[in-house]
């Protein structure tokens, strides 16, 4: 169904209002790192997040630029509109580029090309679509096999060995996904334990509540959904029951 004038002019805003709060929650990170030289001036650089709601804030980019695109659904773009998407994609943009993350970089090029493909006035031929993907694709193997080398003031040398490296399958090693995957499921069942997806609760439920409300959320949750895990030893079981996540909120 053709979206009417006053739908389209709500999403155009809210895409507007999400944008922007992700591109100054990212602004924030960066300003608190030292600034954009001091944060991507070394490779795999990464702002700072003192908050779990500051760090995730910029995860709003991808609903506001598909808002963005949908406002737009049959109808050309013009240069403001390409303008605001440029803004919007920045923090990962930027992030996956000179932070040379892969998840970021995909993450942000995927969503730019799914939102084309589903708001294009004609629909994609299946040809643009692989050709697209192929090229998201590549792009991520080259931010992977030339991560130390690209940051601010780098002296970049473009290795076309190394990208071919990473395009044939080499042999596993301890960082493998599949070898750290099935070590998880047979950790779990010479231990016993399971999680039955008790970890899914401190994601939904749990980690959304401010530390300064509840500051002893993550040991609360553990001791009520783990009462049997062993108190007095060494072992981080916040991490290893994976309660504790990357950015506390």
């Amino acid at each position: 169904a053709t979206l009417g004038p006053e739908a389209r002019q709500r999403m155009f805003r809210l895409a507007c209002f999400l944008g922007l709060v992700a591109v100054l929650a990212f602004a924030y990170m960066i300003y608190q790192g030292g600034g954009l030289w001091q944060v991507y001036g070394r490779a795999k650089g990464s702002g700072v997040a003192r908050s779990g709601y500051v760090g995730e804030a910029p995860l709003l980019a991808f609903p506001a630029i598909i808002l963005l695109f949908v406002s737009r659904q049959g109808q050309r773009l013009h240069l403001r509109h390409l303008a605001l998407v440029l803004l919007f994609a920045s923090p990962y943009l930027i992030h996956g580029f000179l932070g040379t993350r892969r998840g970021p970089a995909f993450m942000v090029l995927a969503a730019l090309m799914f939102s084309w493909c589903i708001t294009s006035s004609r629909r994609p031929k299946l040809r643009t679509i692989l050709i697209g993907l192929g090229l998201i694709g590549l792009t991520v193997l080259f931010l992977k096999s030339h991560r130390s080398q690209i940051f601010l003031g780098s002296d970049f040398d473009f290795d076309s060995s190394a990208l071919l490296e990473e395009c044939v399958p080499g042999e596993p090693n301890a960082g493998d996904n599949f070898i750290h995957s099935s070590g998880t499921v047979l950790t779990a069942h010479q231990s016993g334990r399971y999680g039955w997806g008790r970890n899914l609760l401190i994601t939904y439920l749990v980690r959304p509540i401010p530390k300064q409300i509840w500051p002893t959320k993550y040991q609360d949750a553990r001791l009520a959904l783990y009462p049997n895990a062993e108190p007095n030893t060494n072992v981080d079981r916040e991490a290893v029951l994976e309660w504790r996540p990357v950015a506390g909120a």
